[in-house]
């Protein structure tokens, strides 16, 4: 069983590294060890290690968007303010938002931004600040965040995908969900409206599918 699983690995990661995009070459053997090692039965490992490709290339470029604050896996995105009630353990609350007192609404929120000073997206696969905070606060031993480091953020962009594919049980609509969340697509669907209507840019998930066709990645099992 060992030989069989070391020579899955082996096989996805030279697929990922010959056929797939070359910003993610860095990090396909953590790809491929994160499928391999996150068994669904929901998903092939080759499928998953394709769908983790796609959604990392998706998100920052393998490291390499233009969008991060840094380039590389300790880059932050979306600067945003969100619009919530006041929690002192997640974020900070400007005086001012746009030019205007940022005072709370008839629900008590207010406009907030991430509690560490930087963007709401994390790493590589920009795990959510809020959303992911648990993993988010993970500490490495030297204190440093562990979202930074590859390995953590790659297998935590995994979990976080099979995650959404366990609640909706459709490869696209988890894809789109990696984006905007499972409320976000029962949200699109309930009103008839493409899947990807509330994700950044509406195309999420037929973007990313449209890369994976366009790498050769195995189909979606039948």
């Amino acid at each position: 069983m060992l030989g069989t699983v070391t020579a899955q690995f082996s096989d996805l990661a030279d697929a990922l590294y010959k056929r797939g995009p070359v910003e993610a070459r860095p990090y396909v053997e953590l790809i491929a060890g994160a499928a391999v090692s996150h068994p669904s039965p929901l998903i092939t490992p080759e499928r998953l290690a394709w769908v983790v490709t796609g959604l990392g290339f998706r998100e920052t470029d393998w490291g390499t968007s233009k969008d991060l604050d840094t380039p590389g896996p300790g880059g932050t995105g979306d600067f945003g303010a969100r619009h919530r009630r006041p929690n002192p353990n997640l974020f900070k609350v400007p005086a001012v938002y746009r030019g205007v007192a940022n005072l709370p609404d008839e629900h008590g929120r207010v406009y907030v931004l991430p509690l560490h000073g930087r963007g709401w997206g994390l790493g590589l696969m920009q795990m959510d600040w809020e959303m992911e905070n648990e993993r988010a606060q993970v500490l490495l031993p030297n204190g440093t965040p562990a979202w930074t480091d590859p390995r953590f953020n790659i297998e935590g962009g995994t979990e976080i995908f099979l995650e959404k594919l366990a609640a909706l049980g459709v490869e696209r609509q988890a894809i789109a969900a990696f984006n905007c969340g499972v409320g976000g697509v029962r949200a699109a669907l309930t009103a008839g409206q493409n899947i990807d209507a509330n994700t950044t840019g509406g195309d999420y998930s037929r973007w990313v599918l449209e890369k994976l066709a366009g790498w050769g990645a195995p189909a979606v099992a039948a």
